[in-house]
């Protein structure tokens, strides 16, 4: 099976690499789970795959038709069947294999991780729970655009409160188990990681407690169910950190065996496979944390101009300043002043979308203006240029455009401002101590972890925006940040 994977993944990375990778680590994850070697087993897991196969070469299309969700059903009905009869045959219900915990690139280049043993899931939890996991990794996921949250929420009542909330009731275990999956599937022996495997139990947990709610068919259940998403949303609030932990943790692991010899780092630069992990994780992080925390903001006072996160006349002015006087502060804090920021283009310009996404981009990219604009005249008789903002509105896109002359970066260094873990400020995950705690017990300041950058593209791109840096190597960097001001594109979910 790994090698028909390994195929298929060698000749679709060019068309849709994503999907691959997603669809693969699924299959992987079900063929996994009985720990016998039986021509039927081979059977069932070789059709998972060619169906999967079949699913990606041909762009998702089989996924779309009726025929195409009855070949999957079919393939885990067998597969299910098969290991009910070896149960009842001879036994093996108690040698159940736990969940694949790294890829077969971690026995050629980090034997040490691979000898690690994390925590099995069905060591955790419950065989059913465990059942209901890999099913629901299975089921396709639904996106919702801006102006769908948008119209829906508009003075919501009890109907929609509740009609929202049985969507979510649906759809945030479907996006759990997903990234459980994915979690359980990590190259590396990145998934054997102390706070990989607390995250992983996070997500499951999450996913228990929503899956055991009961349908939501009254207003007293709709508030019960809310104040468990915020829960949940709390429980969540470290994963950030956590992952940062585990894959600078991996990252150096790597980095000792290149010394000795055991690996050569050069074929495994900058951890792509990884990378591509997480640049999902997060995208679907953001988004369930954009749908719960839409639902619970609907059930707070009204606020003018607002449905629920959602500011339907966004003034990017002010969201524009707040966020440069917040990074101005941070600079100031750290080199005892900090230069000037001039904002230019029209003052009036509104829009809907989230101000919070807008905050959180435009203050990673000031902030790391204001560095080093910082660091390059800190010894200088000459006064520091102003860092420059520039708002426009046009068709498709607002437009948000900053530009600092901090010496640039290197032409050979742009590919590297994308890469999780790479930053030029001191990281200050390795002074940290993590624990099962769940929230609360690391902090989310995102300094110097590496991530300002890789997040702020997906939270542009999170409603069919993006983000653009353009360097001039001996004079300084402009970065575009593009938002759909149209908000019909629908979530990009991996």
């Amino acid at each position: 099976m790994r090698k028909q994977g390994q195929i298929v993944v060698k000749r679709a990375i060019d068309r849709n690499y994503e999907s691959v990778r997603s669809l693969l680590t699924r299959a992987e994850f079900v063929a996994n789970r009985v720990h016998c070697r039986t021509d039927l087993i081979s059977r069932c897991a070789d059709g998972l795959v060619g169906y999967f196969s079949k699913r990606c070469f041909s762009g998702g299309r089989e996924s779309s038709g009726a025929m195409g969700d009855r070949a999957r059903e079919d393939y885990l009905s067998n597969f299910e069947a098969v290991a009910r009869g070896l149960d009842r045959k001879t036994g093996v219900r108690d040698r159940r294999r736990q969940f694949s915990t790294t890829s077969s690139s971690a026995s050629s280049t980090s034997d040490s991780s691979t000898n690690v043993k994390g925590r099995a899931l069905s060591e955790q939890f419950s065989k059913t729970l465990v059942d209901d996991i890999y099913r629901g990794s299975f089921r396709n996921q639904t996106g919702v655009s801006l102006k769908y949250m948008m119209d829906f929420g508009d003075h919501p009542k009890d109907q929609q409160l509740l009609f929202s909330a049985q969507f979510l009731h649906k759809e945030l275990p479907i996006r759990l188990a997903h990234r459980v999956a994915e979690l359980e599937n990590l190259p590396f022996g990145l998934s054997t990681k102390q706070q990989v495997l607390a995250v992983r139990d996070w997500y499951v947990e999450s996913f228990e407690e929503i899956r055991e709610m009961k349908e939501i068919n009254s207003m007293e259940r709709e508030k019960s169910f809310t104040e468990l998403l915020s829960s949940v949303m709390r429980r969540h609030n470290d994963v950030v950190p956590m992952i940062a932990s585990g894959v600078l943790e991996l990252k150096n692991e790597l980095a000792e065996q290149n010394k000795k010899g055991a690996i050569d780092l050069n074929r495994i630069a900058h951890l792509p496979e990884i990378h591509q992990f997480l640049d999902g994780f997060y995208m679907s992080r953001i988004g369930i944390r954009m749908l719960i925390g839409q639902h619970v903001a609907l059930h707070e006072p009204a606020k003018k101009d607002y449905v629920g996160l959602i500011c339907t006349k966004t003034r990017v002015l002010d969201v524009v300043k707040d966020a440069i006087d917040d990074a101005r502060a941070l600079c100031a804090r750290q080199y005892g002043d900090a230069p000037e920021v001039e904002i230019f283009g029209d003052e009036n310009l509104t829009f809907a979308y989230v101000p919070g996404h807008i905050h959180h981009v435009v203050f990673e990219l000031v902030k790391n203006s204001l560095r080093a604009v910082a660091d390059r005249y800190k010894d200088s008789d000459v006064p520091a240029p102003a860092i420059r903002v520039v708002l426009a509105e046009g068709s498709e896109d607002v437009c948000i455009k900053i530009s600092d002359e901090g010496g640039g970066i290197p032409r050979s260094g742009l590919k590297n401002i994308w890469t999780y873990l790479y930053s030029t400020a001191d990281s200050p995950l390795k002074d940290m101590e993590f624990s099962d705690a769940g929230a609360g017990s690391a902090p989310v300041v995102l300094a110097g972890y590496g991530y300002g950058l890789p997040l702020s593209r997906l939270y542009c791109r999170y409603f069919g925006g993006d983000l653009q840096i353009l360097s001039m190597d001996g004079y300084g960097t402009d970065a575009y940040v593009h938002l759909n001001r149209l908000g019909t594109g629908s979530e990009p979910l991996p």
